[in-house]
């Protein structure tokens, strides 16, 4: 308190403290290994995990297997490598195109006009990519688009055999497709364990059929890993599905058939020789 010139008192207000400028000084210690941690990519974090934990394994046996598989987890890499190839088999070679096709195909089979007719085999390849075993512990089908059966052009050489089963079958006219057993109609992994180590391989062959429709389809793996679920698809859906027709009601509703004879590939219009054309053999499988 001050007294004024005339003699009256005068409270003095109080000063405020400075508020205190902020820190500019960069985060420390513990702080700043979290901030350092937080910026580095997954894959810088992986080669970290696999260095800090290498020095580990040398001590602790069976590290290093397990450290690899984390290592590929953390990369996204995928459990398992799957191929897929669809090709002849001893039951003939049967393709049919959606248009007339004005000259015989010197390669049908890679000819992207036509597609399998009647049955189409298509040899599934699985490879183990993770030291811990990966259980194959079932299969689904989807089929993603039913279309008209196709009537442009069949391409047609005869069985030399009987036509043989694959270890599984999909009958994809029915309502809910399975992945089943030869000849058994039960789901193949109900009954069958597919177990993969790292750069073990398995093969099976998966022959489907349709007699109602163009059919495009895929295949959903279920794998078991470290005791997680995990589905595959094949094809990806960034690729096209697998493909195949069935047979129109006859064999002259083609426009353009191509027949093996036993002097070579005959072209019939069958706009013109109908006759010839009906007296092609087409196989049960697929036949309406």
């Amino acid at each position: 308190m001050t007294r004024s010139r005339s003699g009256t008192r005068r409270n003095r207000r109080p000063s405020r403290p400075a508020e205190a400028p902020e820190s500019t000084t960069p985060p420390t210690g513990e702080d700043e290994k979290a901030t350092g941690w937080a910026q580095l990519s997954r894959g810088t974090k992986a080669l970290a995990a696999l260095v800090a934990t290498t020095a580990i394994a040398t001590v602790v046996p069976g590290v290093i297997p397990y450290v690899s598989d984390r290592v590929l987890d953390v990369l996204g890499a995928p459990l398992v490598r799957v191929d897929t190839e669809t090709g002849p088999s001893e039951g003939g070679v049967y393709l049919a195109a959606a248009g007339a096709v004005a000259a015989e195909p010197p390669d049908p089979l890679r000819d992207s006009r036509f597609v399998a007719a009647g049955h189409s085999p298509t040899k599934l390849t699985l490879e183990g990519r993770r030291s811990a075993g990966i259980a194959v512990v079932d299969m689904t089908v989807e089929v993603v688009a039913r279309d008209p059966v196709r009537t442009g052009t069949l391409f047609a050489i005869p069985p030399q055999g009987d036509a043989e089963n694959g270890a599984m079958e999909v009958n994809l006219d029915a309502a809910i497709p399975v992945a089943a057993a030869a000849g058994s109609g039960t789901p193949y992994f109900a009954a069958k364990r597919v177990t993969l180590a790292r750069g073990e391989v398995w093969v099976g062959t998966v022959t489907s059929r349709t007699t109602r429709c163009e059919c495009a389809w895929r295949l959903h793996l279920k794998l078991r890993y470290r005791g997680n679920q995990h589905e595959v698809v094949v094809p990806p859906v960034d690729r096209a599905p697998l493909r195949m027709t069935g047979f129109p009601g006859r064999p002259d509703d083609y426009a353009v058939q191509y027949v093996w004879k036993p002097d070579g590939i005959a072209r019939l219009d069958c706009a013109v020789d109908r006759k010839a054309c009906a007296a092609t053999d087409l196989p049960p499988l697929g036949r309406r």
